[in-house]
């Protein structure tokens, strides 16, 4: 009994030793762990800015070409006729081949007067279209801005008159949700130049993908497929960054 209770005394110590040891090494490495993940996570945070950046310049750059100002101005003052051909039809064919080319992300451009009303379109059946309580419409007012609009993104940017500076409609560009699984599969760092590009296919069990304010995903997942617009992810992750913005 004695040897047994010496055994003891002795073997306690290192095992609660072992146990505070075991347990910080854990508490590290899954410190560690979290750490590359949220880096991981801002590394993608700031390619999909980086490529909303460059959507909303497009939408910029294409708000300030003086010929779709110029059409609209006619449209909407009414001089349609012109006797040969009317101010739409060599809009629309403006945006088709000189602004669709520019960006291969964009499947789709509106030019709407500040009514609501599709004045021009690259999507000819859509001319004519009220979408004046579209979110995309009324963001679109007075700022560049960028709208979830079912499975797109749409980018709005005012126009202007040329001479006056006056608000006279918004142009819209629409962009596939789709372009954004490039950025979170990695096509987006290779087409930029990056060597390693291809490393998350080493990381088997990492999944990457967006969620809408209403908890649905809205990107391709590895594991979860058919999940777009159909899967919600009510997690506390998930939760603290609609509601506390972390």
């Amino acid at each position: 009994q004695k040897t047994f209770l010496g055994v003891l005394i002795i073997l306690i110590p290192i095992l609660i030793t072992l146990l505070i040891t075991n347990n910080l090494i854990k508490e590290h490495l899954k410190k560690g762990v979290l750490n590359n993940i949220t880096a991981l996570a801002e590394v993608y945070e700031g390619q999909v800015y980086q490529f909303l950046a460059m959507s909303k310049g497009r939408a910029l750059d294409f708000a300030s070409d003086g010929f779709i100002r110029e059409s609209l101005q006619k449209i909407i003052q009414g001089q349609i006729n012109t006797g040969q051909m009317n101010a739409v039809e060599p809009l629309n064919e403006h945006l088709i081949k000189n602004k669709m080319p520019l960006d291969k992300t964009i499947y789709n451009i509106h030019v709407i007067s500040l009514k609501g009303m599709i004045m021009a379109s690259t999507d000819k059946s859509a001319i004519g279209r009220d979408v004046s309580k579209e979110p995309f419409f009324i963001n679109g007012k007075d700022a560049v801005s960028v709208t979830e609009f079912g499975a797109n993104l749409a980018i709005s940017a005012p126009l202007s008159n040329r001479t006056t500076g006056k608000p006279i409609g918004i142009l819209v560009n629409h962009i596939h949700l789709s372009e954004l699984n490039k950025i979170l599969i990695g096509n987006f760092s290779k087409e930029s130049g990056a060597l390693s590009w291809d490393k998350k296919k080493k990381q088997e069990t990492l999944d990457v993908y967006l969620v809408n304010k209403n908890k649905l995903i809205i990107t391709e997942s590895r594991f979860m497929k058919g999940a777009v617009f159909k899967q919600i992810v009510d997690t506390p992750p998930v939760d603290a960054c609609l509601r506390a913005n972390k």
